[in-house]
C-alpha cells in the first residue's frame, strides 16, 4: 500500500509530467492509488480532460500518453478520457479522485458543476437501478 509520502511524491511527478503535455486541460488521480488502497501490482488510474483538437486529431492519444508515462513512472498507467464518459464514472472520479492540475480553472469548474448537476438530477434513478440490481443478485 502506498504511504502518504509516496502518494505525494507520485502526485508531484505525475503533475509535472502531465502539465507539460499539450492537449490536456486538467487531470485527476483516481482509483486505488487515490484511495491509498493500491499494492505494487496495481495500476495508476488517471482521468484527463482533453481539448477538442486533441480528441479529433489524435485518437490514440490516451494510449500514447499511457506508454509515455509508464516508461517514466515504471508502473502500469490506465488513462481514461473524461470528455465522453458516463455520468456514474464522472461522478466517481470527482467524488474519490484528486485533482492533479488544471490549465483552465473556469473550464474545470464548469465541467465539475455540470457533472454534479446531472448526477443529482439522475441520482434517484441511479439509486433505483442499484437497488433492483442488488435484489436480483441476492435472489
Amino acid at each position: 500500500m502506498t504511504t502518504t509520502h509516496e502518494k505525494k511524491v507520485l502526485k508531484q511527478k505525475l503533475t509535472t509530467l502531465l502539465r507539460g503535455k499539450k492537449g490536456i486541460m486538467f487531470a485527476y488521480l483516481f482509483g486505488s492509488t487515490a484511495r491509498m488502497e493500491d499494492n505494487k501490482k496495481s495500476d495508476i488510474d488517471i482521468a484527463v480532460y482533453l481539448t477538442k483538437d486533441t480528441i479529433q486529431h489524435y485518437p490514440l492519444y490516451p494510449e500514447s500518453l499511457s506508454l509515455s508515462l509508464e516508461k517514466q513512472i515504471k508502473r502500469s498507467i490506465d488513462i481514461r478520457v473524461l470528455n465522453n464518459q458516463n455520468l456514474r464514472f464522472l461522478h466517481q472520479v470527482l467524488k474519490d479522485g484528486e485533482l492533479l492540475f488544471s490549465k483552465n480553472n473556469t473550464k474545470r469548474v464548469l465541467f465539475e458543476t455540470d457533472v454534479y448537476d446531472h448526477y443529482l438530477d439522475f441520482k434517484y434513478f441511479i439509486d433505483q437501478y442499484n437497488r433492483l440490481r442488488r435484489e436480483r443478485l441476492s435472489s
